[in-house]
């Protein structure tokens, strides 16, 4: 299943990419979402950032979901390569359970436009487990698109309270 999403910020790329890293929108993030991440790993290496974050929602999985899934709450680390010169981070999830039936993959790309820039998400969710893959990939896609409204919001938020980056 696809999992498409734009959005406008009044900003350039670069400070976009920073808001979305920056500890202030973190906070704004889990009081808005429930969304908790914790950095493992971020390093920048010949103009690429590497980061690896553990994921916790406070979401409860529903139950016949939950059972398949072998988690009560949507955990998972994501792995993110932002490639300042293109503006462009590929991104996969690892969840902890059936990593071998679920992918999910994609790339953000940042454009610049007249008013700030557009953040362009075009990723996939394949769920393969019999009966309910569709079910738990429409859950997913809706929650995360559900997430990244939130965060929209409060990067918005952040740039605003900011008078200079």
């Amino acid at each position: 299943m696809k999992l498409q999403l734009t959005q406008a910020f009044p900003c350039t790329p670069a400070q976009m990419w920073e808001i979305l890293h920056c500890d202030e929108f973190e906070q704004l993030l889990h009081e808005r979402s429930g969304v908790t991440r914790e950095t493992l790993r971020d390093e920048t290496i010949d103009g690429v950032r590497y980061i690896e974050q553990s994921i916790i929602t406070d979401k409860e999985i529903p139950g016949p979901m939950r059972r398949a899934a072998g988690m009560d709450f949507i955990t998972y680390v994501q792995i993110s390569e932002i490639n300042f010169a293109t503006n462009v981070m590929k991104w996969r999830v690892i969840p902890p359970t059936l990593k071998d039936r679920i992918n999910i993959s994609g790339e953000t790309r940042a454009r610049a436009t007249a008013t700030g820039c557009d953040r362009i998400i075009d990723g996939v969710v394949e769920i393969k487990v019999p009966l309910l893959g569709r079910k738990m990939e429409r859950a997913l896609v809706e929650g995360t698109l559900e997430t990244y409204q939130f965060a929209g919001d409060a990067a918005r938020q952040v740039f605003e309270g900011r008078t200079e980056l």
